[in-house]
């Protein structure tokens, strides 16, 4: 039985969202899983998702008219065609191996597997949600289509991006502003900049100058940056922190968090981490003033725990063999390290706190 929608307040923009995060889901229980396992996960994300079936309230859409659709929609085409996806512009270093796996996927029988020449068969394990849209058209249609339907399935992206974060406003100046803070925004790097290396500095910067990465080590990318170099875990992070920040104080969409969480790792398992503590504490928050139980809706915890446990256990295959390691430079003081690390969490989120707060 569906959610009153009066109960949910999730509108039309709400239920794309969440569609548009689903939908890799959706291709890789059908296309990667044994049937059994598929026919599971699609009736566990049915039951998760059942909030989402009910009659639609009243649309809380950006209301600036045909002229701030237009402005919207042609942003969101040249940001994301200058990120590299469809190759219509510059791609750099880290589109080779976005456009191999496109390509594997394309051509490759589901799931996609190689053999080396001792014959042991590996297993594609990657965050593959950004992919599986663009390469299922590719299937259809031909792999040389799949990158165009990447251009398009990443200007979706954007596009409900935009349109949750104005949702509801209807000045045409504020979303300029919008736009401007979201796509050139780049946080406190002059500042780091500045601070390391002296104003002199300013004189000789470039508009290509990485500056963010005044800490060394350390980096807190802009918007365009994570478009891109990272797109495949941007986009969906973008989208879930913004339908946080609309429906945080809403029980209807606080009770489909759980849902929303397991939608993220097959996208980005650095994402769905990120995501989580902040899923946690609108949780929290609004626990606090409602009662728990209106918070909770035991169906969709279960239902998103089953369908997205066969994306846990293929992200998380083989993962002791990958190598890693911490950002501390060998033979480096551990002083020094925590003083640099200190530096950039004070600069680029200690001060826009403490502007939040005063």
């Amino acid at each position: 039985m569906a959610i009153p929608a009066e109960k949910t307040g999730l509108d039309l923009l709400d239920r794309v969202a969440f569609g548009y995060l689903a939908l890799p889901l959706v291709i890789f229980l059908v296309g990667w899983c044994q049937a059994w396992v598929a026919a599971c996960g699609l009736l566990a994300l049915a039951l998760a998702a059942r909030a989402l079936a009910g009659p639609l309230p009243a649309p809380r859409l950006p209301a600036f008219g045909p002229g701030g659709w237009s402005l919207l929609l042609g942003v969101a085409a040249a940001w994301s065609a200058l990120g590299g996806a469809g190759h219509l512009f510059h791609a750099n270093a880290d589109w080779p191996v976005r456009d191999a796996v496109l390509r594997d996927l394309v051509a490759g029988a589901w799931p996609v597997a190689y053999v080396d020449r001792e014959g042991v068969e590996y297993l594609l394990r990657a965050p593959i949600g950004y992919y599986l849209p663009a390469a299922l058209v590719g299937k259809l249609a031909g792999v040389g289509v799949a990158d165009a339907a990447l251009l398009g399935w990443t200007f979706a992206g954007v596009v409900l991006f935009f349109a949750i974060a104005a949702a509801g406003d209807r000045r045409l100046g504020a979303l300029l502003l919008l736009l401007a803070v979201l796509v050139l925004f780049s946080g406190m790097d002059l500042v780091g900049v500045v601070l390391t290396r002296g104003v002199a500095v300013l004189q000789f910067l470039l508009p290509t100058d990485h500056i963010e990465w005044w800490a060394a080590r350390f980096q807190y990318s802009a918007h365009s940056t994570q478009l891109f170099w990272v797109p495949n875990h941007a986009i969906p992070g973008w989208i879930a922190a913004a339908l946080l920040i609309r429906g945080a104080a809403n029980p209807g969409f606080v009770r489909l968090l759980p849902l929303l969480v397991g939608l993220l790792p097959l996208w980005s398992p650095l994402t769905a981490i990120g995501f989580l503590p902040l899923a946690a504490v609108a949780f929290l928050q609004l626990a606090a003033r409602r009662r728990a139980r209106e918070c909770i809706d035991p169906a969709v915890v279960a239902g998103a725990f089953i369908c997205t446990l066969p994306v846990a256990l293929y992200v998380t295959m083989g993962a002791g063999t990958i190598q890693s390691g911490g950002t501390h430079m060998a033979g480096e003081p551990s002083w020094l390290y925590l003083a640099n690390c200190a530096q950039f969490v004070l600069l680029e989120g200690g001060l826009l706190w403490i502007l939040l707060l005063v």
